[in-house]
């Protein structure tokens, strides 16, 4: 299998100045990258670090951050890609060395850090270091979930498997599209569109979300991948802009896409419209779009399987057809909790894992979620997940972000809390009369107990919400 850096080099050769990375404020070209590669390549080598340690890499730019991450996996480093609230981590990871271009950092994780300056990417020697080539099951890449159940999850994968997910084109478009925009920065997820991207001499733009529009018009972007959530937002920013744009897949991942918000992304953009189920360990685990979006008018949250999937109970049981329970996947495309191991064949823990969903196949054979374990809510013994009601308040125009948290009240009932972003302010009563109307079945008497506004719901990388920070952010008003 030829390598990523091969191909960055042939195409550094062939197409020197074509755009690999656009940013709002520079273009980065097949010459230019691989021209900072090998710059980085030969600033780490005079460093003299620990290739059996995995070295943290807290790097804010995002053409920096791969041009490192890139230089580090061909010096033949295991990469752990951090945030500064992971820095208390490192020792419980014999993280000892940290390249980052933030400043003022704590010092109290015991890690050495290196300012990632200038002059790491100034080297115009014209020496090529050799590739390094580990054996394919050793890590290559640490990331660290977003925490946004709880406590952060360490996740390994390997060249092999990093090489499988990278030259996965199924669903991504790379093999049509030639220019690619996200808003999803370099997430796990982010990082291997990236490396498809660039591994096929094509163009990835990282663009915030206030200059996406402006940025697919200027150049002729044919692919977007945002989440759900940033959806809303594109089509809320076309609605006032008024940007003539025409697409050819919208690609969506995290949260609920409504069938609503599918129609007008197809009506406004004139794209495929593609619903991806994806997860930090696992990837791509299902995908909808064309007749299965349509299906979820009546067959609900629905996916078409690219994984193996079994629904079990809770003592880990298969359940039969349409029958609700955890969701358990296999693939091998597997990224694996990482616990300091860097060989993945001793990490892979019987090669099934629990994404923390709940669903179940139906008798069509798709794929049904219908919430997460952690976030379920109970009320007076009907169990839902908060997604189904924020999908309908998500449509009130009035709201431009909604999340449902539970609350246990002082006499230990279950309370339900609203957070919300809002375009212009809302009553109480006004929110469960919005619901009332569009509710059925057993969430037909649900409502909201109090509303709190907010001027920006925490998200995860992948742009889910956050619901420990926003269940915290309620509790304090």
């Amino acid at each position: 299998m030829r390598s990523i850096f091969t191909q960055i080099r042939l195409f550094s050769n062939v197409c020197p100045k074509q755009a690999a990375i656009i940013l709002p404020d520079r273009i980065v070209t097949y010459e230019m990258l691989w021209a900072g590669i090998q710059s980085v390549q030969i600033k780490l080598a005079k460093l003299a670090l620990n290739k059996a340690e995995p070295i943290g890499l807290l790097v804010d730019n995002p053409v920096r951050h791969l041009i490192v991450c890139l230089a580090l996996v061909r010096s033949g480093f295991t990469v752990a890609s951090l945030s500064v609230e992971h820095l208390g981590l490192t020792k419980s990871f014999n993280i000892r060395h940290v390249m980052t271009d933030l400043k003022n950092l704590s010092l109290a994780s015991g890690a050495q850090y290196h300012d990632v300056e200038d002059d790491w990417f100034a080297n115009k020697l014209t020496i090529t270091l050799d590739e390094i080539e580990p054996p394919p099951h050793r890590i290559m890449r640490i990331t660290f979930t977003s925490g946004s159940t709880g406590f952060p999850k360490a996740i390994g994968w390997s060249y092999r498997t990093i090489h499988r997910r990278m030259n996965d084109y199924s669903l991504s478009g790379v093999a049509d599209s030639n220019r690619f925009l996200t808003t999803m920065g370099l997430s796990s997820g982010g990082l291997l569109l990236a490396l498809k991207v660039i591994n096929s001499g094509k163009t990835i733009i990282f663009a915030p979300q206030q200059f996406a529009l402006e940025l697919i018009q200027q150049y002729g972007v044919n692919e977007v991948h945002a989440s759900s959530l940033q959806a809303r937002l594109f089509l809320e920013d076309h609605h006032v802009k008024r940007i003539p744009l025409h697409l050819t897949k919208f690609i969506v991942t995290g949260g609920i896409l409504s069938t609503t918000v599918a129609d007008e992304l197809k009506h406004r953009f004139r794209a495929e419209v593609i619903d991806i189920l994806i997860s930090t360990e696992a990837g791509q685990t299902g995908f909808a779009s064309g007749d299965i979006l349509e299906l979820r008018r009546s067959a609900g949250h629905c996916f078409v399987p690219l994984v193996n999937v079994e629904i079990v109970d809770a003592a880990g049981n298969r359940l039969p057809p349409n029958e609700e329970g955890r969701l358990k996947i296999q693939s091998h495309m597997m990224g694996w909790s990482f616990e300091g191991n860097l060989d993945e064949e001793k990490i892979t823990n019987g090669g099934w894992f629990f994404p923390g969903d709940t669903g179940f196949l139906n008798d069509r054979g798709l794929l049904v979620l219908t919430g997460r374990a952690d976030d379920t809510v109970n009320l007076g013994g009907v169990k839902f997940a908060p997604e189904r009601i924020e999908a309908h308040l998500a449509e009130h125009p009035h709201i431009i972000e909604a999340a449902v948290v539970r609350i246990t009240n002082m006499s230990a009932e279950t309370e339900l809390w609203l957070a919300v972003v809002e375009r212009n302010p809302l009553r109480l009563e006004e929110v469960n009369q919005w619901l009332a109307g569009r509710l059925v079945g057993e969430l037909r008497s649900a409502r909201i107990d109090r509303k709190v506004s907010l001027p920006d719901l925490p998200k995860n990388s992948m742009g889910k919400f956050n619901r420990p920070k926003i269940l915290e952010l309620c509790s304090r008003q």
